[in-house]
């Protein structure tokens, strides 16, 4: 992992709302490295940018997720529909196959390794979209923390839902130190 690949994933983690998939944190600390590069050239080195409070990692990581959710805004009725249908052939390629809708998200299983969430320790993981925003993880319940996920592609957050089920990647809704 290089310097900006660490920067970056280390400022993923500084918001409670906000899980970056590997591609926008890929896509994030190559952004990063290129504004190292362009200072570089006037003779300011990548440790020169924290002295003046510049959070080059976490401004990269905020672009990324500004152009993806630009890309999300001007989205039909039909486009959405056929997002949700590219979502469950994704999710379904992870080896994870939906069981229900619930609220107009796609409603995950659970799995033996899917970390314990709500009142009972029995809630779903869902996956939802939003125009404008884009795709969310929140419970199949009542009350439910919403987490933002940032994705160039449904296939992104499938590997990624995939992931949090499996227990690969930490649980974004409830972390534990």
């Amino acid at each position: 992992m290089t310097g900006p690949d660490k920067e970056v994933a280390a400022a993923s983690r500084t918001s409670s709302t906000t899980v970056y998939t590997v591609p926008a944190l890929d896509e994030a600390a190559a952004l990063l490295a290129d504004l190292y590069a362009a200072g570089d050239g006037h003779g300011i080195l990548p440790d020169d940018w924290a002295g003046p409070g510049a959070d080059l990692p976490g401004i990269a990581l905020r672009v990324v997720a500004a152009r993806y959710r630009r890309a999300h805004s001007r989205r039909s009725a039909r486009e959405v529909e056929a997002m949700y249908k590219r979502m469950k052939a994704a999710l379904s390629e992870t080896g994870v196959t939906p069981v229900g809708v619930h609220k107009g998200r796609i409603v995950l299983p659970r799995l033996d390794t899917t970390p314990p969430w709500g009142w009972s320790g029995e809630a779903a993981l869902t996956v939802g979209f939003y125009p404008g925003d884009g795709w969310t993880l929140e419970l199949a319940q009542a009350r439910t923390p919403v987490i933002d996920v940032v994705a160039p592609t449904e296939a992104a957050v499938a590997a990624l839902v995939a992931d949090i089920l499996t227990g690969r990647r930490s649980d974004p809704l409830f972390p534990r130190p």
